[in-house]
């Protein structure tokens, strides 16, 4: 009977948290750039509101604040799962690549973390899921970008852990 935000829905493992979430009742709000994936996952589920979106635009977490505020939503939980990498020499990419990837993986993570958890604090209930990797702990040649904004996810995720658990507040 929680409400739970998945961004990065439409596949890979946050596909596989809205299907099982699903399966234990939650109400779901799936948000990623793939509309239609979207909009056949959610067809398929119980309680699903679709939001789709670009978390690489800026603008976009404050868009799908203000859209699940307006549709009278309150999230319990917030899983930040969008996220990519590009791998290969650093300047074989551009630096626009490199701009959405920092926007997606830190970003965006940032602001709706902020979002929600000022609501969460409110209500002094709730959850956040920040999924990292293990590129997070070492430098990675070849993958340097991806691995740097992995290590954030997980220093800021440790560090919000010990700002709030004891105001009922799960981070991880």
């Amino acid at each position: 009977n929680k409400t739970i935000l998945i961004t990065g829905a439409s596949s890979g493992i946050g596909e596989a948290f809205a299907k099982r979430l699903d399966q234990l009742g939650a109400k779901l709000i799936l948000t990623a750039r793939s509309k239609n994936k979207l909009f056949s996952l959610a067809n398929s589920m119980n309680n699903a509101t679709v939001i789709p979106g670009d978390l690489s635009d800026t603008m976009f977490p404050h868009i799908l604040y203000n859209k699940i505020k307006e549709n009278g939503l309150n999230v319990d939980i917030l899983i930040n799962n969008a996220g990519f990498g590009y791998s290969g020499l650093f300047h074989n990419s551009t630096i626009n690549n490199y701009k959405e990837m920092l926007n997606v993986n830190i970003y965006s993570l940032t602001t709706l973390t902020h979002l929600f958890l000022s609501d969460m604090v409110k209500k002094e209930s709730g959850g956040i899921i920040n999924i990292s990797s293990l590129a997070s702990f070492q430098p990675m040649p070849y993958f340097a970008v991806y691995a740097a904004t992995k290590s954030y996810v997980t220093s800021f995720t440790i560090a919000l852990y010990e700002e709030y658990r004891e105001q009922g507040i799960n981070i991880l």
